[in-house]
């Protein structure tokens, strides 16, 4: 995935992505974010998943241990294929298999108030809230992996 950079780069960098980050409010650099996609891809537990539609990207799923070995989820789907349904399917598929090498797994998200389509997304998907600051709510599931 660390050839994907440059399409990582655009999409964090774009406004409405920026918009909803809570620790990001500028646009990153090149090389300030090679360096992090290295250390990313290198940690070992980390995982990050390339949407695509029709074999075209369309956005990115990451899920990245926290220091209690929770899963704390980053979304992002570009602007136009919003509201399909994408980002749901995607977080399905991706703590599906998330879940089929740890279980039981957890994961968090942490939302901004304002980010209502992504409130929706993961109440829709059992997440529970589990806490709330001024600017964001955390939201967490966890889950085991399913048994033939």
């Amino acid at each position: 995935v660390f050839e994907d950079w440059a399409l990582l780069l655009d999409w964090v960098t774009q406004p409405d992505s920026l918009a909803g980050k809570l620790r990001t409010s500028e646009p990153i650099d090149a090389d300030t974010h090679k360096a992090w996609l290295k250390r990313f891809l290198g940690s070992g537990a980390s995982r990050l998943f390339i949407v695509l539609m029709a074999n075209q990207p369309i956005g990115q799923i990451r899920f990245q241990p926290n220091e209690d070995g929770v899963f704390v989820i980053d979304v992002y789907v570009t602007a136009d294929r919003r509201g399909g349904g994408v980002a749901r399917s995607a977080l399905e598929h991706g703590m599906a298999q998330m879940t089929e090498n740890t279980s039981p797994t957890q994961f968090q998200a942490e939302v901004r108030i304002e980010n209502t389509a992504s409130h929706r997304l993961f109440k829709g998907l059992g997440f529970a809230e589990i806490s709330r600051t001024n600017d964001h709510l955390v939201y967490e599931r966890k889950m085991t992996a399913r048994r033939a």
